[in-house]
């Protein structure tokens, strides 16, 4: 028959290895090179887009609906505003060209980067 403080150092152990077993389970393998190949491939269709329909279209295609437009000498514009800004001004003439070089992305791929030169 157990006891008691047996039974519950049984419990909590069964409990605890449970636990472990479940946060091991949660860990995903995520491979940063594809999603470096990712970021970059998706930069490099935005730069297209531009090319092909203007700038503001490309951004109002590729912007997040929480995104932020930095305007030289203005506040920033975010998500609705920002969208709204686009909408009003047609620059079907006016073209971003990118070429982004590098990509970084964060270790649990939440967050990332590109940079290169710009035309």
């Amino acid at each position: 028959m157990l006891t008691l403080p047996t039974f519950t150092l049984i419990f909590f152990s069964a409990i605890l290895f449970s636990c472990q077993q479940n946060e091991v389970e949660k860990k995903v393998t995520i491979d940063l090179s594809a999603e470096r190949t990712a970021l970059l491939k998706a930069d490099r269709a935005f730069s297209a887009k531009s090319a092909q329909s203007g700038m503001n279209t490309a951004f109002l295609e590729y912007m997040d609906d929480d995104g932020i437009l930095l305007r030289q000498g203005s506040l920033p514009l975010v998500g609705a505003d920002a969208i709204d800004y686009l909408i009003r001004h047609n620059d079907s003439s006016f073209t971003l060209s990118w070429q982004p070089a590098h990509a970084f992305v964060a270790a649990a791929a939440d967050i990332g980067y590109t940079y290169g030169t710009y035309a």
